[in-house]
């Protein structure tokens, strides 16, 4: 997708200085969605906790954040590594694990949430 659209945009009757800044988004994003995945594996643990296997092998730990969206076809989760500051994302649909795997998943997510989200309304 990102060479059609850098070919639409280079075949536009733009002046090419215009062409250049508008291929330094498309660039950027094709190098985002190119660069390795940081994990490797991930395993749930007891009240929102979370343990992910990086790259290397090496296992740590994390939070999962409330702000972590559930669906039936879709999990975005939103956690924080130990001993780090940026929060990471994990897009997962069900196709990149068993059928049981994703639907145990879904119902840990959506019960272990953290005290302060049990408590608002619509939980």
């Amino acid at each position: 997708m990102h060479a059609v659209a850098a070919f639409c945009l280079i075949v536009a009757p733009f002046d090419w200085r215009l062409q250049f800044l508008l291929l330094l988004p498309i660039s950027g994003s094709l190098w985002f969605s190119l660069r390795p995945v940081r994990f490797r594996s991930l395993n749930l643990v007891v009240e929102g906790r979370l343990s992910v296997t990086e790259r290397d092998g090496r296992r740590v730990d994390a939070q999962v954040l409330p702000e972590s969206t559930v669906f039936s076809w879709l999990v975005v989760l939103r956690f924080l590594v130990a001993g780090e500051r940026r929060t990471q994302t994990l897009t997962l649909f069900p196709d990149q694990m068993s059928r049981d795997e994703f639907r145990m998943l879904c119902v840990c997510l959506r019960w272990n949430l953290p005290a302060g989200k049990r408590d608002e309304p619509g939980f």
